[in-house]
């Protein structure tokens, strides 16, 4: 899985989290992305978890924290795998004052 984001604004700072599941059950990663502006100043992978054929959701790569450049371009990647295929979701959460505003993929 990974997220390309082609021209980073500050707006797309804060928290990116993946989440896959199957049957077997539930794994997340999270990464913070740091946009430095030009005012700005200068995870262990879970086991799976094996019942019979089937496999929890792991993650065998996961998401790094980034810090980048406005206007430049960041990639998020991770491996997961399980048995069956885990269904996988990615999200952002960015903090404006007392609200926070998610985002799905």
């Amino acid at each position: 899985m990974s997220l390309t984001i082609p021209e980073v604004l500050p707006e797309h700072k804060g928290v990116y989290t993946v989440k896959a599941h199957n049957t077997c059950g539930e794994a997340k990663c999270f990464a913070s992305l740091i946009v430095k502006t030009i005012s700005s100043p200068e995870i262990k992978p879970r086991t799976a978890e094996i019942q019979g054929k089937h496999i929890a959701p792991a993650f065998q790569e996961l998401f790094a924290d980034r810090t980048v450049n406005e206007n430049d371009t960041t990639k998020f990647e991770c491996v997961i795998t399980g048995r069956p295929v885990p269904k996988v979701s990615a999200c952002h959460k960015v903090f404006f004052g007392m609200q926070c505003v998610v985002c799905v993929w």
